[in-house]
């Protein structure tokens, strides 16, 4: 099935970076769509707007893989189903959102890539960690992240990086970082 493929970003305000606000923080999570004919641009524009008015350190990512919007909206049909099956006590859910958690199912992903989230700051390790895939997958783009780097390749064995498995994790379906903005409180 091959339908539009769109790309997911987030919006996250994870609470272990809002740990000063001082009240206790939830974690805050805004999704939104990037259809091919929009830039990234006019996506973290929508994102921005929508947290402008939570004040904390949040933290924008998109998905490494495109999603397939065929396969997504079977996954909604048979969601909506579901709901108008639904005895009418349990809560419904907002079909935008149930269209966008549709979206970043795993199976309705649109490409193969792979994400090597590193939590280091240490180059040579990470030039170590491009050393041991490199003749076993083509390495796509290396982005800095507040804590190390973001890494996304095309497929390979994630056992190659065992040895740094405590500063390397390999995820075949992941959000990428994009940006980190703090929202100043209005007190």
């Amino acid at each position: 099935m091959n339908g539009e493929s769109v790309y997911m970003y987030e919006a996250i305000r994870r609470a272990k970076d809002n740990g000063h606000c001082g009240n206790p923080v939830k974690n805050g999570v805004h999704r939104e769509i990037q259809y091919p004919h929009q830039t990234e641009g006019e996506v973290i524009e929508r994102l921005e707007n929508r947290i402008c008015r939570t004040p904390g350190i949040w933290r924008i990512y998109r998905s490494v893989n495109s999603r397939d919007t065929l396969k997504a909206k079977i996954d909604l049909i048979n969601i909506l189903v579901q709901q108008l099956a639904a005895p009418m006590s349990v809560t419904k859910k907002n079909p935008e959102s149930v269209w966008k958690t549709a979206l970043m199912q795993p199976k309705n992903r649109a490409e193969r890539k792979y994400l090597i989230d590193i939590d280091t700051k240490d180059w040579e390790m990470v030039h170590q960690i491009q050393e041991a895939i490199i003749d076993k997958a083509i390495i796509l783009d290396t982005i800095e992240t507040p804590n190390g780097y973001h890494m996304i390749t095309t497929p390979f064995d994630a056992r190659l990086l065992a040895i740094w498995k405590d500063v390397a994790s390999v995820q075949k379906d992941a959000l990428y970082f994009v940006k980190k903005l703090e929202v100043p409180s209005h007190a």
